[in-house]
Order: structure tokens, then C-alpha cells, then sequence
């Protein structure tokens, strides 16, 4: 059995004295948007933060105007709509987790962090969640343009890295801009994006992408579906991308590369490697564990599963999912409780027990998910050729 991935710095269970409280003041300042009773705290409130991110000038360029986001978000969300939305993003995940993928992302500064959370909740009621619920029998039958995508296997996710990322293929010699919409593509981007999610367990939360360049002319390069790809991955799945191997780029990618690398923050561009061969490219993926299309020993094609008759029965069994939703209420209104307690006291007696009550109830919340996954998503091909198991 191999060993299990070690916890990285800045993740639950390997923070700092400094990180913790950054951790604490985060959910603090959310619980404020939340309009919680008794969540006013001496630092956050929702009218101060309100006003700090109107006048406060951060080192963090808003490079995708998610101040905006943020105060559209107070402004014209109840509070109640805004703590569901929230909740129903963490799914599977640890939500402290979560949050610290955020923190990272904004160098530990609350206020920065706290903005790209919320215009990311915000984005995602208004942008993602519908179509997540639908999935591909939806596609099938109502979105021509995005299940082509999916059929055709421009981009999927198999296997792992050294790292134990789970690897993501996109092919972009499989691409031409004239044969679906802007739009489908960048649902079929979120699409995956959300799927791949579901493939992270602790302590593992990044992926590996690789850009197989393999057969890349100049008329599969579309420059809009590769920048709505890195705004995705910059201002709504911070964190998310451990590596980006861009395999065997031809000569006439350097000048595309050039416009592609002043789009990224200098973070996420550090995480670009460029490999030509089996030599290279197994410095980050065994050979095992790597395609043969792309000079790796398995044998695995993608081959596209068409969804199943009766394969989201269960999405209709509401008595049942009602049930574990109620569960999950209750949960969550305990580690709310909890959080509280947490972040609000500096006795270490107290903390101890209470990280002990909080861990609990993250722990049910992660199993309560679960259970639940089948009445909320539609099936996937991963459900259905057995490579995704939630847990």
C-alpha cells in the first residue's frame, strides 16, 4: 500500500500559530456576512467590511473586479441565501480546508480572501450550480454543444501524479473554435472543474494538468476558452493546480506561450513545466500511470459512456434526500456553534476540546456528503465506468 500523501504547509493539521488565526479570522468575518446573532466581532462586522473593501487599496490587484462581485453579493443576497450557498459549496470537503485555499491564494489576508470567497459563492449560484444538478442527461438532450465536448474527450480526468494529483488530459488538437459556442465551452470547462473535484480527499486538494500538444496546429488555438480557463483557476478554484506539464509544444506555440504567460499571476505561471519527452514528462507521472498516447505504459482510452436510463433515479426520491439535507442542517448549525467558540477564545483547555468537537463534526458533515451525492448530482462517465467513488 503505497504511503500516505503528507500533509503540505498551510493546509488543516500543518498551520502555523499565525495561519490558525488568520483561519479564525476568516470565519469570523464570513459568519459577519452571514448576519449571524452574536457573530459581531471586535475586527469584523458586515458594515465594516462593507466600507474596508470600498476604501481599502490591497496589494492584490482585482484583476477580475471580484470587489464588485462582493458588494453586489451584500448588497442584493439575504444573508440566509448567501450561508445555504456556502454550505452547499463545500460538498465533500473539510470547509476550514476551503477556506484556506482562499487564504493562500490572498497570502493570508483576510479581507482580499474573504472578497474572492464570496464573489466565488456569488458567481457560482448565478453560473454553476444548475447545470451541476443537471449534468449529462441534461446535456444530452438540451446542450448539443457541450456534451459533443464530453463525448468527444477534448479534456478528462485519469490516473495520478507522483503527488497522487489526480491527472487532467486536455487535448488540444481535438479543439477547433467554429465547432461549439463560447458559451458551452465554458460550461464544459466548469463542468469538469467541478467533477475533478470531487476526485480530491484530504490531504491531497490539487490537481495535475497536462496540455498534451501532440499533432497542435495553429487553427485548434482558441485564446478565449484558455482565458476563461485561467480566470477559473485564479479567481474561483484557487489553489487547485499543483502542476501544468504543456507536452510536447511545437515551435509555433513560443508565441502563443508569450500571450498566455502575461494572462497568469506569477504563482500560478511557476507551476508550468514544458516536456518533450517520456524522460521528461515521468519526472512528475510514473510511466504506469501515464496514457500511451501520450508515451506512457497503460493502455487506456477514453471511450465515452452515454448516460444510463434511470441512472438519476434517485435525485427524484425526495422523502429520502430531504432526510439527509435535514442531517446536514443540524451539522452544520453544530460546527457553526462550534466554529464560534472557537475562534472567540484564546483558552488553550478550551481550544483543545472544542478542535476536538469542531473535528467531529467535519468529519459527519464529509460522510453526510456522501450519502447525499446521489440525490443532488446527475451521474457523470466517471460514475459510470467506475473511477469516481465520493468519499
Amino acid at each position: 500500500m503505497p504511503p500516505k500523501p503528507k500533509v503540505l504547509p498551510g493546509r488543516p493539521g500543518n498551520l502555523s500559530p499565525d495561519q490558525e488565526q488568520s483561519l479564525k479570522d476568516l470565519w469570523a468575518a464570513l459568519f459577519a456576512v452571514f448576519d449571524f446573532p452574536g457573530s459581531n466581532h471586535q475586527k469584523y462586522s458586515k458594515q465594516k467590511l462593507a466600507g474596508s473593501v470600498k476604501t481599502r487599496s490591497d496589494s492584490v490587484t482585482d484583476k477580475y473586479a471580484q470587489k464588485n462581485d462582493f458588494q453586489n453579493a451584500l448588497a442584493n443576497t439575504p444573508p440566509h441565501e448567501l450561508r445555504a450557498a456556502f454550505w452547499r459549496m463545500v460538498k465533500q470537503d473539510n470547509p476550514d480546508a476551503l477556506l484556506l485555499r482562499f487564504l493562500r491564494a490572498r497570502k493570508w489576508d483576510v479581507n482580499p480572501a474573504l472578497v474572492m470567497l464570496v464573489s466565488t459563492m456569488h458567481w457560482r449560484v448565478n453560473e454553476v450550480e444548475h447545470f451541476m444538478e443537471q449534468g449529462e442527461e441534461h446535456f444530452v438532450n438540451n446542450d448539443k454543444d457541450t456534451i459533443k465536448q464530453i463525448r468527444l474527450g477534448k479534456s478528462f480526468t485519469y490516473g495520478y501524479d507522483l503527488k497522487d494529483r489526480p491527472v487532467v488530459y486536455i487535448r488540444a488538437r481535438l479543439h477547433r473554435s467554429s465547432d461549439q459556442s463560447q458559451e458551452s465551452t465554458e460550461r464544459y470547462t466548469v463542468y469538469l472543474m467541478e467533477t475533478i473535484r470531487l476526485f480530491l480527499n484530504e490531504p491531497v486538494d490539487q490537481t495535475c494538468i497536462v496540455f498534451d500538444l501532440t499533432d497542435f496546429s495553429i487553427s485548434n488555438m482558441d485564446y478565449p476558452p484558455v482565458k476563461f480557463l485561467i480566470k477559473c483557476l485564479e479567481a474561483h478554484y484557487p489553489e487547485s493546480l499543483g502542476q501544468c506539464i504543456i507536452h510536447k509544444a511545437p515551435w509555433i506555440f513560443q508565441g502563443i506561450w508569450t500571450v498566455i504567460k502575461g494572462w497568469l499571476d506569477p504563482v500560478v505561471a511557476s507551476k508550468f513545466v514544458f516536456t518533450r519527452n517520456l524522460t521528461d514528462i515521468e519526472k512528475y507521472i510514473s510511466p504506469n500511470q501515464l496514457l500511451k498516447e501520450v508515451g506512457g505504459n497503460d493502455p487506456y482510452e477514453y471511450t465515452f459512456i452515454e448516460p444510463l436510463q434511470n441512472e438519476n433515479k434517485w435525485m427524484k426520491y425526495y422523502p429520502a434526500r430531504d432526510k439527509i439535507l435535514a442531517e446536514r442542517a443540524e451539522i452544520v448549525s453544530r460546527l457553526e456553534g462550534y466554529t464560534r467558540s472557537w475562534y472567540s477564545t484564546d483558552e488553550k483547555v478550551n481550544q483543545q476540546e472544542i478542535r476536538a468537537q469542531r473535528t467531529d463534526q467535519i468529519h459527519k458533515l464529509c460522510e453526510n456528503y456522501r450519502r447525499l451525492d446521489p440525490y443532488v448530482r446527475a451521474r457523470s462517465i466517471y460514475d459510470r465506468n467506475g473511477s469516481l467513488k465520493v468519499r
